[in-house]
């Protein structure tokens, strides 16, 4: 894999027991070799080709399941509360994946119990899966497998019923998004919103029988005559474990935001145009690299999602990292109403969102941090520069909309809401000061002075300062195509100033393996492999083809956190049933 003069992470290793606790332990990129045994070219996204049965196997079980995010431990808890044998493999030292980490689960066409009662469907008044998807194909174009993606809507809602029924998960429908009962009643901190539902649903699995080995990387698939048989892994101390999984193996480990090979091969888009990687470190694609081994096809060539506020600390100054945490303090600064520029000093679009900027024209479709990164991510050098004067503090307090659906935008305090850990403190203040002194941010005490530390024209610079002061006197930005509110055109007269350039950072990648409507993998043929099951974001074009930043819940219908949940569950229901 690609590496720039520095690692990915460097600076921004997690150690000790609270990032073990939430799965990022060990979290720098894949390794990178120059070249293989026979001294040719190797590249991180090329296929990982399956091994045949071995002698004798280690464990032997109905159903293997590889990796144990969201998707994971539904197939894991769904076997075996249905009387199955299953071995979950998750090469982390916890369960929950990157859905510890989302919001919620989203379910906007409608289809579960609750909603069904309160008439929350979409785009009519009841559940209609086929109309929901059909709804969509403008803005995918028309590059949806309706099917699929219809299924995939009727067991999101399934899904969601089945895990309601299971002791402690502390969901609340709300009715379009189930959120913990603790965030959504603002006791808990939206970081680690799953946190709960993903302890409830793992103390199930285990209660019912489940095996799931932590520390334990699935290396390879097992394939017998065209069939995929089982994995091998490797537990922590490097020891090969063979699984057969007699109903078949169930791929859920995520998508590769982490991994610049496969990023470059099957979304160039996002290759060359996101500033950080992501959504978390462990996203490396080894999954979807085995899939392509035993033959698989690809579906969802060139589509990804983003989110706005990535640092530019992989190609520019700070610390050298392809990643920072989606939660991190200058992004929970930077990502407000500030004055954006681009690298001409002109202007740059600024989005808040559907609920509350009068004349943003994508109501309905996405928050404003979707909108804003693919706004940014398409200008000149790929971002916009937020400028900022030594009232920040102050002038956050005003442009801040605390109420926003964007969460991420508003700065963690020291309430006692933020379940402890080791990726973001509740002192936003430092981590902006952490990323001023190791250049991330840029300080100056004149404004042509700080032009020239972020690069831009000088004069041009002033010039973009003084008109914003402007417009701010005025109370009416006539400015720009979407204005901003009156209340964020605060001036900016106090230095010293500060200037970051910010873009898109990964939020999903949405191409993967190509499956059917029951997520069974198909090969180059369409015809399924055998034994051989993906849960989303593994598998791909939930987002059609080339979708740039999928603006619509910045995934799909049932977000991403939802999506996860319920391809599982429908993964591993379709290799019980043998479909």
């Amino acid at each position: 894999m690609e590496l720039d003069r520095r690692s990915f992470l460097k600076g921004a290793a997690i150690t000790g027991g609270a990032a073990a606790l939430f799965g990022v332990a060990g979290c720098g990129p894949v390794a990178t070799e120059a070249v293989d045994s026979n001294g040719e070219a190797r590249s991180e996204a090329d296929p990982i080709l399956p091994l045949d049965p071995p002698a004798s196997w280690d464990r032997e079980v109905d159903l293997v399941v590889v990796g144990t995010g969201g998707g994971g431990l539904a197939a894991t808890t769904l076997a075996a509360e249905s009387g199955s044998s299953v071995i979950a493999v998750e090469k982390e030292g916890t369960v929950g994946g990157a859905t510890r980490h989302a919001l919620g689960y989203v379910i906007f066409a409608g289809g579960s119990k609750l909603q069904n009662e309160l008439g929350a469907a979409w785009p009519g008044p009841e559940f209609d899966p086929v109309a929901s998807v059909n709804e969509l194909g403008p803005y995918y174009q028309y590059s949806l497998n309706v099917p699929m993606y219809a299924n995939v809507l009727v067991a999101g809602a399934e899904c969601i019923d089945w895990m309601m029924e299971h002791k402690d998960v502390p969901l609340v429908g709300v009715p379009r998004v189930y959120f913990d009962k603790e965030v959504a009643e603002g006791r808990q901190n939206a970081v680690l919103g799953m946190n709960g539902t993903v302890n409830a649903m793992e103390a199930a699995a285990l209660a019912a029988g489940a095996e799931i080995m932590l520390n334990t990387k699935c290396e390879t698939l097992v394939v017998e005559d065209g069939v995929v048989v089982g994995i091998m892994a490797k537990d922590a101390d490097g020891n090969e474990i063979y699984a057969k999984g007699a109903k078949g193996v169930v791929l859920c480990g995520g998508g590769f935001g982490m991994n610049r090979d496969l990023l470059k091969r099957y979304i160039p888009s996002c290759y060359e145009q996101a500033l950080q990687g992501g959504p978390m470190p462990f996203h490396t694609g080894d999954t979807f690299r085995m899939g392509l081994g035993a033959g698989a096809d690809y579906a969802g060539l060139n589509s990804f999602s983003c989110w706005e506020g990535g640092l530019d600390e992989y190609y520019g100054d700070g610390d050298g990292s392809y990643w920072h945490y989606f939660w991190n303090g200058p992004r929970q600064l930077l990502t407000n109403p500030w004055l954006m520029l681009d690298k001409q000093c002109n202007r740059a679009p600024y989005f808040g969102g559907y609920d509350f900027q009068e004349e943003y024209i994508n109501q309905g479709f996405s928050n404003g941090e979707v909108t804003n990164a693919s706004a940014w991510m398409s200008l000149v050098g790929h971002g916009a520069y937020a400028v900022l004067d030594d009232n920040y503090e102050e002038t956050l307090k005003i442009i801040c909309n605390k109420k926003a659906t964007d969460k991420s935008r508003v700065p963690i305090e020291k309430d006692g809401t933020l379940i402890e850990n080791n990726l973001v403190s509740d002192d936003w203040r430092q981590e902006v000061l952490d990323a001023i002194d190791r250049g991330a941010i840029k300080k100056a005490d004149t404004l042509e002075e700080l032009a020239e530390k972020v690069g831009l024209d000088p004069d041009r610079f002033v010039a973009a300062v003084k008109r914003w002061n402007e417009v701010c006197e005025t109370g009416e930005d006539t400015d720009l195509a979407v204005p901003y509110n009156s209340e964020w055109l605060v001036p900016l007269k106090k230095p010293p100033y500060y200037c970051a350039k910010i873009g898109a950072m990964i939020g999903k990648t949405l191409c993967g393996l190509r499956v059917d409507e029951n997520m069974h993998v198909l090969d180059a043929d369409g015809n399924q492999i055998p034994g051989l099951y993906a849960n989303f974001l593994t598998a791909g074009g939930i987002a059609g083809e080339n979708s740039y930043g999928s603006q619509w819940t910045n995934t799909s219908l049932m977000g991403a956190n939802g999506l996860s949940w319920c391809s599982g569950y429908l993964a591993a229901k379709s290799a019980l049933a043998g479909k």
